[in-house]
């Protein structure tokens, strides 16, 4: 719980996962709200729905590292963390954009590579700053010193 040098409550170790995944989720969502509008205005109902499907592919692949990455954490695991954090966070976008291109969907020339790739890199960043901030201070300041 709180104390007087630190005022606010600690979180339980089930609550930092959720929240960090309730972040990503927001942030994804509220850059959604924001492309939406504009996907609408340059490819109509395709262009929304290209967004919509870039926006739910890149929440999923984020949600799934994220889990995998807050979940394996021990030193000895790093490699594999890491490696199935990433694979599970590039597969299946690149899997959903090769099956749409192959296909001729017409969801590809609505532009839905380019959303893709902005729920994608915004998903990227949120992970990272998320797993930096859950980070130990010592391990933190190990890599600042370095």
């Amino acid at each position: 719980m709180g104390d007087i040098q630190n005022p606010t409550p600690a979180l339980t170790p089930v609550a930092r996962p959720l929240r960090a995944l309730a972040v990503l989720a927001g942030v994804l969502t509220a850059l959604g709200v924001v492309v939406a509008p504009l996907a609408y205005l340059l490819g109509g109902g395709q262009g929304l729905a290209a967004a919509a499907l870039a926006w739910a592919v890149a929440l999923a692949g984020g949600l799934a590292a994220l889990v995998v990455s807050l979940t394996l954490r021990h030193p000895k695991l790093v490699v594999q963390q890491t490696l199935l954090a990433m694979g599970l966070r590039t597969a299946l976008p690149l899997a959903i954009c090769l099956v749409l291109i192959v296909r001729e969907s017409p969801l590809v020339e609505a532009g839905v590579v380019y959303y893709v790739l902005l729920f994608y890199l915004t998903a990227l960043t949120v992970d990272t700053l998320l797993l930096l901030a859950a980070m130990p201070r010592a391990a933190a300041r190990s890599v600042e010193s370095s």
